[in-house]
């Protein structure tokens, strides 16, 4: 059991780092853990590491994902992976709607693209 957010990161860090530890759903876990203890950073490595496994990305509009989600990186990989042509082409989720040709915002989930 960990004591505070700063031996949770740590353990997370480590947890990260260790190629027994790369499936993706601990991936996924640890970008939920690395989002609720503060490190928008490692929660995005862990997202973008584990969409390589797998396409699921439901974490991402998870509550605690709410800082992760405000960062420009955070738009760069829903870019990169193709979600916001997917919406343009499809229609935008319930959570998205476009603001411009180029611009979106998450609705209720305070990011804005």
């Amino acid at each position: 059991m960990v004591k505070s957010p700063e031996e949770g990161l740590a353990e997370l860090r480590r947890f990260y780092s260790s190629d027994d530890n790369q499936s993706s759903t601990l991936l996924r876990i640890m970008a939920h853990f690395a989002a609720y203890f503060g490190d928008p950073e490692l929660a995005l490595n862990a997202l973008e590491r584990g969409s390589r496994i797998s396409s699921d990305l439901v974490p991402c509009w998870f509550p605690a994902m709410k800082q992760v989600r405000q960062t420009p990186r955070f738009k760069d990989f829903m870019r990169e992976i193709g979600l916001v042509d997917y919406w343009k082409e499809y229609g935008w989720p319930d959570l998205c709607r476009p603001l411009t040709t180029v611009i979106l915002s998450a609705i209720n989930t305070s990011a804005r693209f």
